[in-house]
C-alpha cells in the first residue's frame, strides 16, 4: 500500500481481515504515499524457485493499483481513497471482493511490526537505504527502502513458514500512469462485499 510495498499482497490481507468492519471516515487529504505519482515493478522468487511480479502504480490523486502475477494466479488489488474501498480482483474466477478500509491503514508504516529493530544504512542493489526488521502475520520481514525512490522498498526478505522469499525492485518511475488502470471492471464479474 506501498500497500509494501512488495509485501503488499500479505499486508493487504492481514489488514482486511482485521479492519474489514471498520467504518470509514470522510476524505482527509493526501499522505506523502498517496500524493505523488509513481511506477515500480518488483519481482519475487521463494526458495523453492516459485517467481511472482508486483506492479504497483499510484496516479498522486488517491488510487494505488497493484498487480500481482504468479503461473497459477493473477491479483489485483486497486484502492480508491475518497471512498475508502479496496476492490481486490481475482481473474482466475472472475471475482471481485469489495472491502471499506481507512487510508492511513494502507500505508507502509500502518501495520503492527513487532520486535521492530532499526538496521541502519546500507547501498541496496545501487540504492542508498535505511533498514529494518520486523514480525508480521506469522512471517519475519528484513527490509530495504530506498531513499532516492520515494522510501520505496528495494529489497525486502520475508520468511514464513521456513520458506524464504525475497523480493526486489526491478524499476521505478514517477510518470503518471494511465488513468484507465484505476478503473474497477464490472462486466462479467461475480462482485462479492465484504463487512461495511
Amino acid at each position: 500500500m506501498k500497500i509494501a510495498r512488495l509485501e503488499f499482497p500479505l499486508i493487504v490481507a492481514g489488514l482486511i481481515a482485521s479492519t474489514c468492519c471498520s467504518q470509514p471516515s470522510s476524505a482527509a487529504p493526501l499522505s506523502k504515499f498517496f500524493d505523488h505519482p509513481f511506477d515500480a515493478v518488483s519481482v519475487s522468487q521463494d526458495a523453492n524457485g516459485n517467481m511472482s511480479t508486483t506492479h504497483t502504480v499510484s496516479d498522486g490523486k488517491g488510487h494505488i493499483r497493484t498487480e500481482t502475477v504468479s503461473p497459477s494466479a493473477t491479483l489485483i488489488s486497486i484502492f480508491d481513497h475518497d471512498s475508502s474501498t479496496l476492490c481486490t480482483i481475482r481473474e482466475k474466477d472472475k471475482v471481485i471482493m469489495k472491502n471499506k478500509i481507512k487510508p492511513y491503514l494502507m500505508e507502509p508504516d500502518a501495520i503492527p511490526k513487532q520486535d521492530l529493530q532499526q538496521l541502519g544504512t546500507r547501498v541496496v542493489n545501487g540504492h542508498p537505504c535505511t533498514g529494518e526488521s520486523y514480525h508480521f502475520a506469522n512471517t519475519n520481514f528484513v527490509t530495504w527502502r530506498g531513499q532516492d525512490v520515494d522510501n520505496y522498498t528495494v529489497k525486502s526478505v520475508s520468511k514464513r513458514n521456513g520458506i524464504q522469499t525475497v523480493t526486489e525492485l526491478k524499476s521505478y518511475k514517477t510518470t503518471p500512469p494511465d488513468p484507465s488502470l484505476f478503473i474497477v471492471p464490472t462486466e462479467g464479474y461475480t462482485i462479492q462485499s465484504g463487512a461495511q
